[in-house]
């Protein structure tokens, strides 16, 4: 019993503590979206890979999915007609023309391949164009895209957008209008990628580390109504067991989470007719994987699966030494904690048998109800 107990211990504390170790603020996880619209032929393979080598480059975390990813990076190609096109509301660019006055001082000078380019600022975002080509000067058309066109007799426009996906709101644009992509092109994508990760401590580091949810560890204790049907010679329900657990959760990754724990259970056992009843007392020791579910804003849905050991402290049954169970804890937000209500189903490996040797089969039913807290905010 020492032992069992030990060993418990031991594993709360080491769940306990391995957040402790990741207190140090990791990197933002951004996903970069693959570039769409239409430019030059490789255009959007080219912008793809500078975003992305970018992200790691400004020591971040370029992930591959937007599942799990805080922030995203997304990218847009058209045609410059000189004036930002309707499509760019996918990226919510504003309307602007370019900066290039008509006769800039000093001149505007681009040879071989030196290329210039003008920025301004819009709303706290900074526009960048490239003033390489003559065409740049002219006013802005106010003429609809041809239907067909030769892209070599085009400039074009790459908007990036950094979009919080708790929100799916943009925090920051940013466009480049461009004939051709090389190493100056880098340059500028270098500074606009920049530029808005800049923008992640100011605008939603404080709001991205409110979620109740996004948490290390969680523990909560709750009250247990157990129902249990007994299968032997003849068949019985008790109605009448109840308990109390503790439980602590390590969320590991942001969609998985382990968890352990103890609950006392009383096991109140009938086999055959008209014979004696037999009350025990279990502690159960169950060890769950959880897939967490964050839906909306106030809950946190588990769906889990697992097994448990039994022992028996009154020893007037010997129940199966472990048993599987399947769960789905539901928590709602609810002052510094959660509310949570944990309904479960479970079954013995083994049979389970009184002091008489009379042997039988357990099926158990689980109503939880009570109050998660959790501690280390990623």
């Amino acid at each position: 019993m020492r032992k069992t107990a030990f060993i418990i211990f031991a594993l709360l504390f080491v769940t306990a503590c391995l957040p402790l170790f990741s207190q140090v603020r990791s990197p933002s996880k951004i996903y970069v979206a693959p570039v769409s619209g239409y430019g030059q032929p490789e255009d959007n393979t080219f912008f793809y890979g500078q975003v992305s080598y970018e992200v790691v480059l400004q020591h971040h975390n370029a992930v591959v999915s937007k599942r799990g990813s805080q922030y995203t990076l997304k990218g847009l190609i058209e045609p410059y007609t000189g004036e930002v096109s309707a499509a760019a509301a996918a990226v919510h660019i504003p309307d602007k023309t370019h900066p290039v006055p008509p006769r800039a001082i000093p001149r505007v000078r681009n040879t071989g391949d030196r290329r210039e380019f003008f920025s301004w600022e819009v709303d706290g975002n900074i526009m960048l164009y490239d003033s390489s080509e003559d065409v740049n000067l002219l006013p802005p058309s106010k003429e609809p895209m041809p239907e067909k066109f030769n892209p070599d007799d085009l400039e074009f426009i790459f908007y990036l957008a950094l979009v919080n996906n708790k929100t799916d709101q943009s925090i920051g644009e940013q466009y480049l209008i461009y004939k051709v992509t090389d190493n100056s092109v880098s340059r500028i994508v270098s500074v606009m990628v920049e530029n808005l990760l800049s923008l992640i401590p100011v605008n939603l580091e404080s709001v991205a580390s409110n979620d109740f949810r996004d948490k290390w560890l969680f523990v909560d204790a709750s009250v247990l109504w157990a129902p249990r049907l007994y299968s032997g010679k003849s068949d019985s329900i008790s109605w009448l067991n109840f308990g109390a657990a503790v439980t602590a959760e390590f969320h590991f990754i942001d969609f998985l989470s382990l968890g352990a724990g103890i609950q006392l259970t009383q096991d109140w056992v009938v086999v055959e007719k008209d014979v004696e009843e037999y009350q025990d007392l279990l502690l159960e020791i169950p060890f769950t994987i959880r897939f967490v579910i964050k839906s909306g804003s106030s809950l946190m849905i588990e769906p889990y699966t697992g097994i448990y050991a039994n022992i028996s402290l009154l020893n007037e049954t010997k129940p199966s030494a472990f048993s599987w169970l399947l769960g789905c804890q539901i928590g709602i937000d609810m002052g510094p904690g959660m509310l949570v209500i944990d309904p479960r189903f479970a079954m013995d490996f083994y049979e389970s048998s009184l002091n008489t040797s009379l042997g039988y089969r357990r099926y158990l039913l689980q109503f939880g109800l009570g109050y998660k807290f959790g501690f280390f905010q990623k």
